[in-house]
């Protein structure tokens, strides 16, 4: 018993769109495959945990990629129609890139001696701060929530694994 067209009917609007339906599920299923295909970005890799890196370019917000086997510091190329990255020697243009990791990585602990104008409208009032151990200074723009309560005597700390320090009690780490 042989079934005619005639006989074959698509009813509702599922039926009628079904052909649709499988074309965007199997756009769903390889886009993410393109964007890695046609992604291409020069980073620094701030840290590794397991198989995945947290990379850092100078225009994007950090982010975790499971690409690769870098260490931290390294600086890493994606390039178009590339499937992973490649580690690659620092140029003299990566210098934000290094800027970033260093400032990631940066850890210190000092006490608040003045805090500073802004500069220009919109930027941040800068704390200067004279690290325990060295007596070095330094400047800390205030751009954190965390730093809102900053004061001339108050205590910071910049731990490695953040970017921006915190005030602490006096005496606490």
């Amino acid at each position: 018993m042989a079934i005619e067209e005639s006989e074959i009917k698509l009813e509702g609007p599922f039926r009628r769109n079904a052909g649709l339906f499988g074309a965007l599920a199997l756009m769903f299923l390889i886009s993410p495959l393109i964007s890695r295909s046609l992604a291409d970005y020069r980073a620094v890799v701030l840290a590794v945990d397991q198989d995945r890196i947290l990379v850092a370019e100078v225009t994007r917000p950090a982010r975790w990629v499971s690409q690769g086997t870098a260490k931290p510091g390294d600086i890493i190329v994606k390039n178009v129609g590339t499937w992973t990255v490649k580690t690659v020697p620092p140029t003299g243009g990566d210098r934000e890139l290094k800027s970033l990791f260093n400032r990631y990585t940066q850890t210190y602990e000092g006490t608040i001696t003045e805090i500073r104008a802004p500069l220009a409208p919109g930027s941040a009032q800068v704390a200067v701060v004279k690290l325990d151990g060295n007596g070095q200074e330094i400047h800390v723009p205030l751009w954190s929530e965390k730093l809102a309560g900053a004061a001339p005597g108050k205590r910071i700390l910049k731990q490695s694994g953040s970017w921006d320090p915190i005030l602490i009690e006096m005496g606490a780490q």
